[in-house]
Parts: structure tokens; sequence; C-alpha cells
């Protein structure tokens, strides 16, 4: 029995099932310096946003408020809390929704090498999220 070309894991010549999604090593070394961004030239380009960018920052700063909102929040949900359940309840939504679109935002940021290179382009980011999260 033989095993089929497709599920061969290699990049060496783009003959893997996940070769279109590794990025070749002459990528990665020809003419790079640190700090350099890999894009896209389609138009996903201006979908992924930059990983130290304003709006990571702001992401992840919100993150951080419903995250310590939660961490208040679901143990007082035990208690009568009268007047105040409104207030909970919509702030509750609110997290609700701000958690169901953090995974999928997740893959629209790009993400660095450890030799300094920014990747920009989607399906690069996109596989790198799913191998990390």
């Amino acid at each position: 029995l033989e095993r089929r070309k497709i599920w061969n894991l290699t990049n060496a010549g783009g003959h893997g099932f996940f070769s279109i999604a590794v990025p070749r090593q002459s990528e990665l070394d020809s003419n790079r310096h640190f700090g350099d961004m890999l894009t896209d030239t389609g138009c996903s380009k201006n979908i992924v946003g930059h990983p130290q960018g304003q709006v990571r920052l702001l992401w992840g700063l919100l993150g951080m408020f419903f995250l310590g909102y939660d961490a208040l929040s679901i143990p007082l949900q035990v208690f009568e809390l009268g007047t105040v359940t409104m207030v909970f309840e919509t702030v509750n939504m609110l997290t609700a929704v701000y958690w169901l679109l953090d995974m999928p935002l997740g893959c629209l940021f790009g993400f660095q090498y450890d030799n300094g290179l920014i990747e920009m382009r989607l399906r690069f980011v996109a596989l790198h999220y799913l191998k990390t999260q």
C-alpha cells in the first residue's frame, strides 16, 4: 500500500496537502529584516490587522474589561440583586457577543515569527490561528 501524495506533509515543491499554507523558508529568510511584513497582493491584504496595531490593542483592552467583569459578576449571580439585575443582563449580553466574536476575529490579526517577520497573509494567519488556539 502506498499513501497518496496529497497526504504527504511537505512544503517542498508544493506537493503536500498543507504545502499551500506553509511559508517556504526562502520567503522567511531572503533579504528580510526584523519587523518586515509578509503581505498578500490581493484584496485580503486589507482584511488582516497588524498584530501591534491600535485595533488589536483596543480589542485586547476590551477583552480584559470583559474578563474582569465576568470574574466579578459570575459569582454574584448566586445572589438576588434587585434592580441592578437589568444592568447585569445588558452587560452579560454584550460580554457574550464579545466572546462569540473574539474567536473568528482573532483569526484576522497577523502574528510575528521568531525571526521578527510579521505575517499578514490571510491563509498563513488563519492556519497559525487554528494550530495555536
